[in-house]
């Protein structure tokens, strides 16, 4: 088959041609980028993609169980780093949350205790203090004070 590229083959021409052209497809891409290359060659990203991933495969190169551990140690390495910067990104939702909204959910949670109390206790907490009886004026209902 010619090595040169037929911008009108499709299917199983184009494929095997690709696959026989591997190295010079990816030549290119090396050369002018990815998304120039798809161009010039008629094809889509993840083609490009899946012929990338071919060569690794099929390349002599074998991995021994330490490149393999290395290669590993770094994508777990590169995953901590892009936690990090998540983190620091939530760092001022996090003061928020935890100087206005917890606070307010505490006094939200108090609140409503008090008000599901049994009778006696909320009998308790509606009585008027000591202190501002004497400033009271009562008023012709039953337990109805005006300051």
């Amino acid at each position: 088959m010619d090595t040169e590229f037929n911008r009108s083959m499709n299917g199983g021409t184009k494929r095997r041609w690709l696959k026989e052209n591997r190295e010079r497809v990816m030549w290119v891409a090396d050369q002018v980028g990815e998304a120039e290359c798809c161009r010039i060659f008629n094809m889509k990203r993840s083609t490009l993609e899946r012929m990338g991933l071919d060569a690794l495969a099929s390349s002599d190169y074998r991995w021994t169980k330490a490149d393999k551990a290395v290669l590993i140690a770094k994508i777990a390495e590169a995953g901590v780093e892009e936690l990090k910067d998540e983190l620091a990104e939530l760092d001022p939702a996090k003061d928020y949350y935890l100087n206005v909204i917890l606070p307010q959910m505490k006094l939200e949670h108090d609140y409503y205790e008090k008000l599901t109390a049994g009778d006696k206790e909320r009998k308790e907490l509606l009585k008027v203090p000591e202190n501002v009886k004497p400033n009271q004026r009562e008023h012709k209902a039953d337990n109805l004070y005006v300051m």
